[in-house]
């Protein structure tokens, strides 16, 4: 008897299917095997099947490329239109004006806060915090006022809110009004106080207890890596801003590398049962978005974001997944805060006149020419990558395209191998309720996954 009971234990299999993870962008599940307690296999379980964007885009225009990638995701179009403008431009070896590049900066400020502000608000908060109903309107209605703000600067420059249609290589074809940048600027301080307010609900909130660390990957504007005593601390003297809309490619194990040098150093992989490309580094996973930016150039943020780390007790370097919502919060603050100064640069700068900017200093003039060209920005889930290959006539030979969700599933699915084995005896509801708050802490973006 005593024999046949260990043989049962020692063969003991617990599987975990979760069917579809509520809450967060796209359609996925998550599949477990647990064999003698220990964990045989862990992966996410994407349901969406392959856009095929790479494909659409063979043969046509270039001057299609950005309206056509920025249908990829509705959550965050910007970021695909002005990183397909970068690629191309970077073809055509253009050399883009400051105040071409501070218009878009704007833009993809705004993209970024209205991201973040939609998952911590209304996807990923409700995991922690039990309120009164009352209380709960209150604080949404707060944060729509900060989305509404990063979509009015989405809209004024981009010239609507979703699939920007005034950016295009080279510059504009229309510049935003000057009274209206200007009523920006005067709603940024409001802005700013609403989500110094809603950070203090960070203060009660008691995010579970996990650890697993990892590399960070991300964008740095500045030379050096970050110094093995500790993470946000740069070697180089290189000093210049929390990297969003370029920059070269560093993590937390001292890789230092150009953009152009990506391909070589990641490598996409597919498995046999799954559409999308996943993405790894010397066999390993790493992760990309608003935690790994902050472990990674924390010392780079304004002022009123590096109080708000000391504010909610956020140490670095912090390794807890869970924790990559307030880093979208403090990443909220930070980009209000800076939208002022490109808000205050673009508004003194030369070239307003009757109320508009002078259009031939925002748009400049290119010729076709056939090569290969990579782009990298600061998407609101982490680095997105388009390349380009285009013939002579500036037809697309070749496209390529790396999004963040891509690059941290893998990372995901090791963190959750770790984590089901810390779940110990919770009943399965509970369980798959911890399983689903880990992963919606990523912010998913099944879209951009499967392009």
């Amino acid at each position: 008897m005593q024999t046949l009971l260990k043989s049962k234990i020692s063969n003991r299999v617990k599987t975990i299917k979760i069917n579809y993870i509520s809450k967060s962008e796209g359609h996925t599940g998550f599949e477990a095997k647990i064999v003698n307690g220990k964990v045989d296999s862990a992966r996410m379980d994407v349901k969406e099947g392959a856009r095929l964007i790479e494909g659409i885009l063979k043969g046509r225009k270039i001057e299609e490329a950005p309206i056509i990638t920025s249908r990829i995701c509705g959550i965050c179009p910007v970021v695909h239109n002005l990183v397909s403008i970068k690629a191309i431009e970077n073809v055509l070896d253009l050399k883009i004006p400051e105040q071409i590049i501070n218009l878009r900066k704007l833009m993809q400020y705004g993209q970024i806060i209205q991201s973040h502000i939609l998952h911590i608000f209304f996807l990923a908060i409700s995991d922690y915090i039990v309120e009164t109903r009352q209380c709960c309107v209150s604080t949404q209605k707060d944060a729509i006022k900060i989305r509404d703000f990063a979509n009015k600067i989405i809209e004024t420059i981009g010239g609507r809110t979703t699939h920007p249609i005034t950016s295009v290589i080279g510059g504009f074809i229309k510049i935003p009004n000057k009274e209206k940048l200007k009523k920006l600027l005067n709603k940024q301080s409001e802005i700013l106080e609403i989500s110094l307010e809603l950070l203090n609900l960070f203060k009660k909130i008691k995010f579970p207890k996990f650890e697993r660390e990892t590399e960070f990957v991300g964008l740095s504007a500045r030379g050096g890596f970050p110094s093995k005593n500790g993470h946000g601390a740069f070697d180089g003297k290189n000093k210049k801003e929390y990297a969003i809309y370029d920059g070269d490619i560093i993590s937390n194990m001292g890789l230092n590398i150009s953009v152009k040098k990506y391909i070589a150093e990641f490598q996409e992989f597919q498995r046999n049962y799954e559409m999308v490309n996943l993405v790894k580094r010397k066999e390993n996973s790493f992760m990309v978005g608003a935690l790994a930016r902050l472990n990674l150039s924390s010392d780079q943020l304004n002022k009123e974001a590096k109080n708000s780390l000391k504010k909610i007790n956020f140490v670095l370097p912090n390794y807890n997944t869970f924790y990559n919502i307030p880093a979208q919060m403090i990443e909220v603050i930070h980009l209000i805060e800076e939208s002022k100064k490109i808000l205050e640069k673009v508004l003194s700068a030369s070239g307003f006149a009757s109320g508009r900017i002078n259009l031939k200093k925002c748009g400049i003039n290119y010729k076709i020419k056939a090569g290969e060209g990579i782009a990298a920005i600061e998407a609101p889930r982490g680095i997105l990558f388009h390349s380009y290959k285009i013939d002579k006539t500036g037809r697309i030979i070749k496209a390529n395209i790396i999004t963040p969700t891509a690059q941290f599933l893998f990372n995901l699915e090791k963190d959750l191998e770790k984590y089901i084995l810390l779940l110990g005896n919770l009943n399965s509801k509970e369980c798959e309720q911890k399983i689903q708050m880990l992963v919606r802490a990523y912010d998913l973006c099944i879209s951009c996954a499967v392009h």
